[in-house]
């Protein structure tokens, strides 16, 4: 019998997909830039982000101030800069606390199979309710911090992958 030669080709990793199409370099791009801005905000901001200034309330953008200033004096891109931080931890923060609560609940039904109707009708019952509705019900019921807003939207979306996981 005679070998054959067939030449191996592999599957591009995601990096290079991602770099090889405009659009989405420019997305990543964009992506790196707010993350970096957001992470050395207290470097790079010019102001303290709730440095009051009556004397230069609603001053156009300027060198100054590249945004321009609020009604109260304070720096639009200061603020902005401190805003993606905060966005950036609480986004990630949902995205952990969410993979905690659904692995959890996806592991408990598909082991267990006596809880596997019971899980399976409080993830359908939760995804009957529109996300968005019930993150606000839950928040306006836990208060409004920042921890109970991570709270509230892991909960929200955590049924979605626990199906995947008890599958």
């Amino acid at each position: 019998m005679a070998a054959i030669s067939v030449p191996l080709h592999s599957e591009p990793n995601i990096l290079s997909r991602l770099i090889g199409r405009p659009t989405s370099a420019i997305g990543l791009i964009v992506l790196v830039i707010i993350v970096a801005a957001a992470i050395l905000a207290p470097v790079i901001a010019p102001y303290a982000p709730s440095k009051l200034s009556i004397a230069s309330r609603l001053h156009a953008p300027s060198l100054a101030h590249l945004f321009g200033t609020d009604d109260l004096g304070r720096d639009v891109f200061t603020r902005m800069l401190y805003a993606a931080r905060t966005s950036l931890s609480v986004g990630f923060s949902v995205v952990a606390v969410s993979l905690i609560i659904n692995t959890i609940l996806g592991l408990t039904a598909g082991y267990f199979k006596r809880l596997d109707t019971p899980v399976s009708r409080l993830i359908d019952a939760m995804m009957a309710f529109p996300d968005i509705l019930l993150a606000i019900a839950l928040v306006a019921a836990l208060g409004a911090t920042a921890v109970n807003v991570v709270v509230a939207l892991g909960i929200v979306y955590a049924p979605r992958i626990a199906r995947v996981v008890r599958a």
